[in-house]
């Protein structure tokens, strides 16, 4: 008895050694802000799906017509939003739906002519999560059969189906891929499919970002922090990153959070396998940039195709501000595109640093610091001596608006 008892003892503690080391079994993942009252389901439904996230909204711009709005607000990836459907809530148009059949990474397009042109400022919503339709008998109870379809082959990876009437009512699958007719995921439903209803919502990185704003904002849960968007790469084709390809919103080792931005110790984008400093212990000051040897700062550990701050020792390292923070000038709201500028987006922090030769004082009190692009710009821009040569737009933020969106 006594050596059972030792070789119970020694199984018993060579099992939870393996839980605790390997994590072989998955513990429950608390979310990021649980002490302050967030639950699993604010965010979540069965299967890890996020719960329906509330339509994208906005308003129309210049160049809106019959068939398309413009919103130069918005910096989506270009084919974010085919297949979504737009819905017009104010002006000549209100009410009227359309689906879109093209994007960019400002404009919508759509192919049946409104009734009415759009104004500047008609608002809007869009929404693209789900789909819904009759299932048909299937023999197989791991795919769904909808031949009144025309899906585009495996759009719906990742998305989720859930099951509205029937034996299934009420039960989720996560599809793992999809023909132009029918759905397959991979555990068994308890009953085949025979004429039951079905919605399907799939969470792109739009949706993401809707569900993070929806706390990250003025008046929500996380007022405190509203500084928040979705990353846009122009030097990757106008790719966008998504929140939790930086962030892991629940904080949790393996995928441990960093502090109070919850960063992920390994990003998840391309082929990124440097593990993220996070404040960088770089002796410059700034806590986005590691540099060498590493570079797996949280500006640079992705960087290939920018012209500074690469994750690798082409490019250049030092010549860009590697003393400041990155966020001065690349706001997280804006998409870390430049121009943000210290206190705020609009076209008005751009002066500070461009426009003007160094010293030059284009407003009371206010000096420019001459870091940007001057020459160029200095001729339309002041009035003192070698600089009167081009047409005058004048020193302020309306003068860059002549040219400058």
């Amino acid at each position: 008895m006594t050596t059972l008892r030792i070789l119970f003892v020694a199984l018993l503690g060579t099992l939870v050694t393996m839980l605790v080391t390997t994590r072989a079994w998955a513990a429950p993942q608390p979310p990021h802000d649980f002490a302050g009252g967030t639950t699993c389901s604010d965010c979540h439904i069965p299967y890890a799906s996020l719960q329906t996230p509330p339509p994208t909204t906005g308003t129309a711009g210049a160049g809106s017509t019959l068939t398309q709005l413009v919103d130069s607000t918005r910096k989506w990836s270009p084919g974010t939003w085919v297949d979504g459907v737009m819905t017009f809530t104010s002006g000549a148009n209100n009410g009227q739906t359309r689906t879109i059949t093209a994007s960019t990474t400002t404009t919508f397009r759509w192919t049946t002519d409104l009734p009415n042109p759009l104004n500047v400022g008609d608002g809007y919503s869009i929404v693209k999560t789900t789909a819904a339709g009759t299932a048909q008998t299937s023999l197989v109870a791991t795919q769904l059969i909808d031949t009144s379809k025309s899906w585009t082959i495996d759009a719906w990876i990742g998305g989720v189906v859930t099951f509205t009437s029937g034996a299934n009512n009420g039960h989720y699958r996560a599809i793992t891929h999809n023909t132009t007719n029918t759905l397959f995921w991979t555990e068994p439903l308890a009953t085949p499919l025979t004429n039951e209803g079905y919605v399907i919502g799939k969470t792109t990185q739009s949706d993401v970002e809707a569900k993070c704003r929806s706390c990250h904002n003025t008046t929500g849960r996380a007022s405190a922090m509203t500084n928040v968007g979705l990353h846009v790469a122009p030097d990757y084709g106008n790719v966008t990153i998504g929140c939790g390809d930086c962030h892991d919103p629940h904080n949790i080792a393996p995928n441990s959070g960093r502090g109070q931005a919850i960063l992920r110790t390994k990003i998840r984008y391309q082929a990124v396998t440097a593990a993220l400093v996070f404040p960088s212990n770089n002796p410059n000051g700034n806590k986005y940039i590691a540099g060498a040897p590493n570079y797996n700062g949280i500006c640079e550990v992705c960087h290939t195709k920018t012209k500074y701050h690469r994750n690798n020792s082409t490019g250049l390292h030092t010549e860009h501000h590697a003393t400041e923070s990155c966020v001065n000038c690349h706001k997280h709201e804006s998409g870390f595109l430049h121009g943000g500028g210290v206190g705020g987006s609009s076209v008005d922090n751009c002066i500070p640093c461009h426009g003007h030769t160094p010293g030059y004082a284009y407003a009371p009190g206010l000096t420019s610091q001459g870091t940007g692009s001057t020459q160029s710009h200095s001729t339309h821009t002041q009035t003192d001596g070698a600089h009167v040569r081009g047409p005058n737009v004048g020193a302020d933020a309306s003068g860059c608006a002549t040219c400058h969106d």
